[in-house]
């Protein structure tokens, strides 16, 4: 879960407790251009046990009330904008460490004049009692324009219209390798969960570009993002060294300081094996110090 949705879980989770099963929370409003037409448009919601109460104002001037549903027993419901994009995120996901994630995201439709679900995130949250720093999630592409409040089922597009996706995905990436302002300005601005689906998609023919897409996120300062991914090739391609330094530097960065060691720890046993030890960054050793 992207950081900045934290605080809104918590709120929701304090007024769903404090209002009881059936009395409404206080209304919580979320902003921003919604639309794409430089106009600000507004969410206003109120959350229980049962759900949420959701009324969105457009720039028309026109209300839409939506009513959905708690996606489960254990959900603490919120709505908050995606990062960096005009997506909002209904989120449903369970409070605990380890708990269950349930996310649904969607995106303005012109055409359809509503809100359309366009992901649905599943899995579980990380619980770092029991050694798991990123937690598993699962990303899918949700075809129509099911609205808020629409529980399904869904249609899905077949895994080749996916992975078609990803690879014109990297191959823009690759284009723009060399050119440091649309890189920055791509991985500012690139949705939490595209590194999720590329860590359920990743092969032996893209897993150099899927590695230079969580190096990347990391340059960002988004480390959190790049640790399922990261871990998924550390995993999957124990081989490529790198992916170790970069999956460190990602658990060094989210201040998970005894995995990162450990994981830098793999990568110098692995550079020597290889015979590259001159080439094992200074900083590795710093950070390998027991004072750190």
């Amino acid at each position: 879960m992207p950081k900045h949705a934290k605080i809104y879980l918590v709120l929701a989770m304090i007024f769903a407790a404090a209002s009881g099963v059936n009395a409404k929370a206080i209304d919580m409003a979320v902003s921003g251009d919604f639309e794409g037409n430089g106009k600000l448009n507004k969410f206003e919601y109120a959350v229980d046990r049962s759900g949420m109460e959701i009324d969105y104002y457009s720039t028309t001037g026109k209300k839409t009330h939506y009513e959905q549903k708690a996606f489960d027993e254990c959900s603490s419901m919120a709505l908050y904008q995606v990062v960096n994009t005009p997506q909002i995120a209904i989120d449903g996901s369970c409070s605990s460490q380890g708990g269950q994630i349930f996310t649904h995201i969607y995106e303005w439709s012109r055409e359809n004049a509503d809100w359309c679900l366009i992901r649905e995130i599943t899995g579980e949250k990380a619980d770092l009692d029991s050694d798991d720093a990123a937690g598993s999630r699962q990303v899918n592409r949700v075809l129509g324009c099911p609205r808020i409040g629409n529980d399904g089922p869904y249609s899905y597009p077949p895994q080749k219209a996916i992975s078609d996706e990803i690879g014109r995905k990297f191959a823009f990436l690759n284009q723009i390798k060399h050119n440091k302002k649309l890189l920055t300005a791509y991985f500012a601005s690139v949705p939490f969960y595209d590194s999720i689906e590329i860590s359920e998609n990743v092969t032996v023919d893209n897993v150099a570009a899927a590695n230079d897409f969580a190096y990347h996120l990391l340059e960002s300062g988004r480390s959190d993002d790049s640790i399922q991914l990261l871990e998924t090739l550390v995993r999957g391609f124990p081989d490529r060294v790198v992916a170790k330094l970069n999956l460190a530097d990602a658990y060094w960065d989210s201040q998970l300081n005894q995995r990162a060691q450990g994981m830098y720890t793999l990568y110098v046993a692995q550079m020597k094996q290889l015979g590259k030890s001159a080439r094992i960054p200074s900083q590795v050793y710093a950070r390998l110090k027991p004072n750190h």
